[in-house]
């Protein structure tokens, strides 16, 4: 059999004998033989999915990455293979060349404990690396507290501006206000009607360095209120509009040459 580099560079080529639909249908033998070289039926230990095409892949990836051969210990083979080869669900934010386990994650052991509920992807991981850049401490507690306002768009941003804890304190008071207690979660419409209150202040040039502005203690009635507001000035803007152009093309008419 070849060595290990030229075995790599001839089973993952981009072209040649040995791409997957060649390796899908391949004989017992060369299994065998392969795994003579390779070494990787430990794999299957950890990888109960596993089928030769991808017991290949795998042993690429961890001869190719310092942690990698831990994570698939750990039950990280599924999140490692996307990881690499499917860009849809490729994290900027995991380092698969990190020297240290967690250094791969970005989180500590605590942290990554509260959050890998799955190990399917590193969906979780990424989502919560993005909060903690946020400065949210990433925890048991904090992770349900968030859980149902985690994808709203621009969420982090505005909490990170906003001040984390005063922002967070100050959505558990609305959404008992709102629902008439608190379960440990914030509500979900509570954080989208507040990320609308903000929108619309902003471009009603309110001051929102003001707490009282930015934190209004009746948050419903005042995203209610700026709701009609708005749409109040839509509707003149869109009536001058209508005007105007009535106007031009009264004009457009006069200026017509008459017909004798």
């Amino acid at each position: 059999m070849c060595q290990r580099p030229k075995l790599s560079a001839m089973l993952l080529a981009p072209s040649g004998p040995y791409q997957p639909y060649t390796l899908a249908s391949h004989t017992d033998q060369f299994e065998s033989d392969i795994r003579k070289v390779l070494k990787s039926e430990w794999m299957y230990q950890y990888d109960k999915h596993l089928n030769f095409p991808w017991e290949v892949r795998q042993w690429e990836i961890v001869n190719r990455y310092p942690m990698a051969e831990s994570l698939v210990k750990t039950g990280w083979a599924d999140a490692l293979c996307s990881q690499v080869y499917d860009e849809y669900e490729h994290s900027a934010r995991i380092n698969l060349r990190a020297e240290t386990y967690y250094g791969v994650f970005g989180l500590n052991r605590q942290e990554l404990a509260a959050v890998a509920r799955s190990k399917k992807s590193f969906r979780e991981v990424d989502d919560a690396l993005k909060w903690k850049e946020a400065g949210l401490a990433i925890n048991d507690k904090n992770m349900k507290m968030t859980a149902n306002i985690r994808n709203l768009s621009g969420m982090a941003k505005t909490l990170q501006e906003s001040g984390m804890t005063r922002s967070l304190k100050y959505l558990r008071q609305q959404t008992r206000r709102v629902t008439g207690s608190y379960n440990g979660q914030i509500a979900l419409q509570v954080a989208s009607d507040w990320l609308d209150y903000l929108d619309m202040a902003g471009q009603m040039k309110m001051n929102l360095n003001l707490e009282k502005v930015r934190f209004p203690l009746d948050l419903k009635r005042r995203h209610d209120d700026l709701a009609l507001e708005r749409n109040k000035r839509r509707r003149k803007d869109a009536l001058r509009g209508a005007a105007s152009s009535i106007k031009k093309e009264a004009k457009e008419l006069e200026d017509l040459p008459k017909t004798p």
